[in-house]
């Protein structure tokens, strides 16, 4: 029995626990050195070295919707193609998907660094933060071809039934990112370019990591250049198109909270959202981490048509969800000094201040986010684009941009940080209202 064909036959739980524990501790390790990022910029650079990174996040958003599109889209198509037994096709599927997701960060690349003055003025950079701002985004945008193909090989390991393998890229690559932060920025001195170099050398890593995977002598997926029907790769793309318009949603909700925040608290604002940036990433990382997991899966599960047991790892990752969420709204409640004291010196008072009452008013989100993220992911995995874009617009885009418009002008800075937990609840509600009509029995039976 291959690692595919025992998707459909091992006991939920063992199952569970083998695709979600090396997604979560690949994505933990990720987001732990994005954090340790944080920390060593913010202790041996300063606050605006976070802010100027805070002030790239679109453009990384950018990039990783267009990854998130394709191989979302492209691994649960593969996915069901593998649970109806089809391997030709899905090996097609995987041919189109890293030739167009190769095409796009190439062409992305080379025109951001064509453009990049008046790119980083769109980001919002000040006098103040501009030459930071340049100096990082100049050099990681040279690693994000590594990076797109690389993360979307990740994809096609877990599908192809090697969850190990993908996790322990990540992993290599969140280690690498740590130990060259500490070689370059404390013991180098090179300041925020040491982090961009950190940052782009631990992606190529993933992508060196699992490509022997796939050109070896029995691949996990056999890449072809030439392809017929490459119209199936649109389908591809609309399957994972909540995935996409959630990223470049969060992209433009972080450039619209750089706006506000400049404009009304000064480059200490950027810097405190930064902060709260850090620890929400901590949090929704986990979160996708789960989606992630459950994707396979629940693609797999949908091609052999077997309900129940979709139900059954919903339910349990619901479960795993809100421990995790009671774990960080504790350490938001009880130990914001400890958690603001890892990335802001005690000299920077007014980021610090702002950075506290953010914190105290922004902790609600995490009782809704993860559990709006995996339900977004189980409608990918159903085939259910339509449902997954209404959670994801709705929670990165529609609402943010209303509320953070509206808000404000009735509860002053009070509204800005507000504005995202109530986006979280609002998405929950409509969340919860999309799947009961869209359960695995009635998506199956249909």
């Amino acid at each position: 029995m291959n690692d595919n064909q025992r998707i459909l036959t091992d006991s939920i739980v063992p199952l569970f626990y083998r695709f979600s524990i090396p997604a979560v501790l690949g994505m933990l390790a990720v987001a732990s050195a994005s954090v340790i990022d944080g920390v060593f910029l913010g202790n041996y650079v300063g606050a605006h070295a976070l802010a100027a990174v805070n002030l790239s996040m679109p453009l990384n958003a950018l990039f990783f919707g267009l990854t998130l599109m394709f191989s979302v889209g492209g691994m649960v198509t593969a996915g069901k193609a593998l649970g109806a037994g089809d391997h030709a096709s899905a090996d097609a599927i995987f041919s189109k998907t890293m030739t167009a997701i190769a095409g796009i960060s190439l062409s992305l690349t080379i025109l951001f660094l064509v453009f990049l003055p008046s790119l980083i003025g769109l980001l919002g950079a000040n006098d103040e933060l501009y030459p930071l701002t340049e100096t990082y985004i100049s050099i990681f945008l040279y690693f994000q071809p590594l990076f797109m193909t690389g993360f979307s090989l990740s994809y096609f390991v877990r599908v192809g039934g090697k969850p190990n393998l993908a996790g322990i890229s990540l992993l290599i690559s969140a280690i690498a990112n740590i130990v060259l932060d500490w070689l370059f920025i404390v013991q180098l001195g090179w300041g925020i370019e040491g982090a961009a170099w950190a940052t782009g050398i631990s992606y190529a890593l993933m992508f060196f990591t699992l490509i022997p995977a796939f050109i070896k002598h029995s691949p996990l997926f056999k890449y072809q250049l030439f392809q017929k029907r490459w119209s199936d790769l649109k389908g591809c793309a609309l399957n994972g198109v909540s995935e996409f318009s959630n990223e470049l949603s969060v992209g433009f909700t972080t450039l619209l909270f750089n706006w506000v925040m400049i404009s009304r608290l000064g480059s200490e604002g950027v810097a405190a959202f930064a902060v709260i940036n850090y620890i929400v990433f901590f949090g929704l990382m986990v979160a996708y981490a789960l989606g992630d997991a459950l994707q396979p899966i629940i693609s797999t599960h949908l091609g052999a048509k077997l309900s129940r047991r979709i139900e059954q790892i919903l339910l349990i990752t619901t479960l795993h969800l809100i421990v995790l969420a009671v774990a960080i709204i504790w350490m938001m409640l009880f130990e914001p000094e400890w958690i603001i004291g890892l990335f802001l010196d005690q000299g920077d008072g007014k980021t610090i201040e702002v950075t506290r009452l953010f914190i105290s008013l922004f902790w609600p989100a995490f009782l809704f986010n993860g559990l709006n993220i995996v339900c977004s992911a189980y409608f990918t995995a159903m085939h259910k684009p339509f449902h997954s874009a209404a959670v994801a617009i709705s929670r990165s885009l529609v609402l943010p941009v209303i509320l953070l418009l509206t808000l404000p002008i009735f509860l002053g800075d009070t509204g800005v940080f507000i504005a995202i937990p109530v986006t979280e609840l609002l998405t929950f509600i409509l969340a919860c209202i999309l799947f009961r009509e869209q359960k695995p029995a009635a998506v199956i039976i249909a």
